[in-house]
This record gives C-alpha cells, structure tokens and sequence, in this order.
C-alpha cells in the first residue's frame, strides 16, 4: 500500500514537472473595443518550451465558430518560442464576447485555456436587424413580449436585450404600477457597444383580472441623462 502510493506522489510530481516545461507569456488576450465593419481581427499568444526536449503544439480548439486559430507546427526547441494566434470574425455578433482557446501539447497533450475578449461595435445594417426600435442611445430587440397562456398560481419569465450604442456608458431604467410584473435589468451600467438583458416577472397570483392582460413598461435611455427619452414596450400576458 505505502509503495503504492509512493508511486502516485512521484507520479503526480512528474505531471507537474512537466507542466512546468512550458512557460506562457500571456493566457489571455483582450482586443479592445472594434467596429463590426472592420471585419475579423487577429491576436496571438505565445509560451517558451522551457525543457530539457523538444516538444509540439498537438492541436488547438477554438470554443466556437466564430474563432479560427493557427499554430506553430514544427518542432518546439528546448528555449524556443511557439505561437498561437486566434481570428474572430464579429460579423452579427455585436456587444461583448469572451470566448476560448484550448491548446494541447506535447504527447499528452497537455490543455492550456486560452482567454479571448473584447467588444464589437455594431455596423448600422446590424442593429437594424438585430435591435430594430430606438430609445435614445438605446436600442431594443423587442417592443412586444407575449407569455402565451399562464394558469392561475404560476408564473412567468421573458427576457429584451438591449444595446447601446452611444459613446458613452449609459443606465436605462423602467417605469411599471402594475404588482403582477416585477422588472429588472442586468448589468445596470451598460458599456458603450455592451449588450443588457430586461428581465420580466409575470406573476399570476397576483393578478386579480383574467384572460389577456397587457402590460405596460416605460422604457428609459438613461436615468442620468437631464432629459431621456422614453418608450413604451408591451409584456402581454393569458391569465386563466
């Protein structure tokens, strides 16, 4: 029993040592803030094979799609410099990302993830698309959310996402009397090019009306704003 679990302290020191071969410069990359139109951008991280052997980069995984990666693919020397460079293509995916890069080497292919950031500024045609109604600085990607049919004592949840697409970091806020509905929003600063998420709480026993039920909620720009424009939206609900 004692040399077994000898064996596995001087494997478990092993793996760390060889973990420890490899040097990184950087585990994470931050592209900033960028416009869509400008189309994918390109970053790269690097590490030293800080061994007595030469090792290899064996493959690389980007998380999604939208990320391409290349990599060093000859031999890595021992004191020589390998490089992973990653593309992300922003192409209708405005606001904020973080995504990864997983990179595997050596025989055992030893995984380091690999952090990649940044915000896209929406092009026009986009957020035309995708938020198409206009608060101010804010864009909404609905003015109109339905529940469909709600049995009396359950409850519902709907979610907007907004953007912004002003310079500057803006915070919406809301008006609603109704008990029925509970509102809120996450984060409550929004970044400029960031995206926020309204969050709608449809709560039937609360209500005392049945049948369909509309909701009224007041949208607002920006709170800190001395004058900010606001727009009605619509949460309908089917109470029976």
């Amino acid at each position: 029993m004692k040399k077994q679990i000898l064996l596995l302290l001087m494997a478990a020191c092993m793996s760390l040592t060889a973990m420890a071969q490899i040097e990184w410069l950087a585990k994470e990359y931050d592209f900033g803030s960028f416009k869509e139109a400008a189309g994918s951008v390109t970053g790269s991280v690097g590490f030293i094979n800080r061994g007595p052997k030469a090792t290899y980069i064996k493959t690389v995984r980007p998380s999604c799609g939208c990320t391409g990666a290349k990599f060093t693919t000859d031999m890595i020397e021992p004191g020589d410099t390998a490089v992973v460079s990653f593309t992300y293509n922003p192409a209708g995916r405005p606001g904020k990302f973080d995504k990864t890069v997983k990179v595997f080497i050596g025989d055992d292919a030893e995984m380091t993830v690999i952090r990649i950031k940044g915000t896209v500024i929406g092009s026009p045609e986009t957020l035309e698309s995708r938020y198409p109604h206009k608060v101010g600085a804010l864009r909404l990607d609905s003015d109109t959310l339905l529940t469909g049919e709600i049995k009396r004592g359950n409850a519902r949840h709907l979610f907007m996402n907004v953007y912004n697409e002003s310079p500057d970091t803006i915070v919406p806020g809301w008006k609603c009397d109704d008990k029925a509905l509970t509102v809120d929003l996450i984060p409550k600063e929004i970044a400029p090019g960031d995206i926020g998420t309204f969050s709608f709480y449809v709560r039937s026993s609360d209500e005392k009306r049945d049948g369909v039920i509309d909701y009224p909620v007041t949208i607002i720009s920006d709170t800190r704003a001395p004058s900010p424009e606001e727009k009605t939206i619509h949460v309908k609900a089917t109470i029976k």
